[in-house]
């Protein structure tokens, strides 16, 4: 009989050893139930936080793409502004020149006419000539009036 006591009580002591055994795995696994629930939670507050810097860059991205939309529209009519003047530029470089050269001619004809006729001078000519320099000089310098003056 103290055979079986004892090897009663032996088992017995196996039994609430893997009773302990038990609970402390049953405790374990709880905890990391939570753990794993504190994980996910995490995960997501993670995810959560990407995705809103992720919209926000968007919406930085898309205004910023506006801004350059704007500056090359600003751009294109600063290179246009430039052309239509270059354009102007050259136009009245060219108006200068044909009325210099016009100008040079009436001197040369003048002298020429004064050289044949002694001092005297040539009327009608001379007058339409002036008339049309007058027309060209006023079309060469239309874009110099100041505001309120004809």
């Amino acid at each position: 009989m103290r055979d079986l006591m004892s090897k009663l009580s032996v088992t017995e002591l196996q039994l609430k050893a893997a009773e302990e055994d038990r609970d402390t795995l049953r405790a374990d696994l709880e905890n990391s139930d939570a753990g794993r629930d504190v994980l996910i939670k995490k995960a997501w507050e993670t995810r959560d936080a990407a995705v809103k810097r992720k919209n926000n860059t968007e919406i930085e991205l898309a205004r910023t793409r506006i801004d350059v939309m704007q500056v090359n529209s600003q751009l294109m009519e600063a290179i246009q502004q430039k052309v239509e003047l270059s354009q102007q530029l050259d136009q009245w470089q060219q108006d200068m020149q044909e009325l210099l050269e016009e100008q040079m001619n009436r001197k040369m004809k003048q002298q020429k006419q004064g050289k044949m006729q002694g001092g005297g001078g040539g009327g009608d000519s001379d007058s339409s000539q002036s008339q049309g320099g007058e027309r060209k000089r006023s079309k060469l310098f239309s874009f110099l009036k100041l505001p309120g003056s004809t």
